[in-house]
């Protein structure tokens, strides 16, 4: 397919992934929806990327797992600092004698 300017619609669409993802790593953290207006996609979209593009799918869930590491380290941090809610949040997750407090 070809839109007016001869342009191979494959090639767009594959941009506009490209520019969806460098939104998601600039904007790490913020939710699917703000992304979605800075990248200039619909929800309805990005979500059917994420099911039927497996690349796309492992672009995001690489950016989640990245965050998700930068989450754990300052964890581990505010524990070291002894901060005491950084300690019993740690604790009420993963020490049986702190959970359900």
């Amino acid at each position: 397919m070809h839109d007016s300017d001869g342009k191979d619609n494959c090639g767009v669409i594959e941009s506009k992934k490209e520019i969806f993802l460098a939104a998601y790593k600039r904007n790490a953290g913020r939710n699917v929806s703000a992304i979605c207006k800075i990248a200039r996609v619909s929800r309805d979209t990005y979500y059917r990327w994420l099911r039927t593009d497996k690349k796309f799918r492992e672009g995001i869930e690489y950016e989640d797992q990245k965050m998700l590491d930068i989450t754990e380290d300052a964890l581990k941090i505010k524990i070291h600092q002894l901060d005491g809610p950084s300690i019993r949040f740690f604790l009420s997750r993963r020490h049986p004698d702190y959970m359900n407090r």
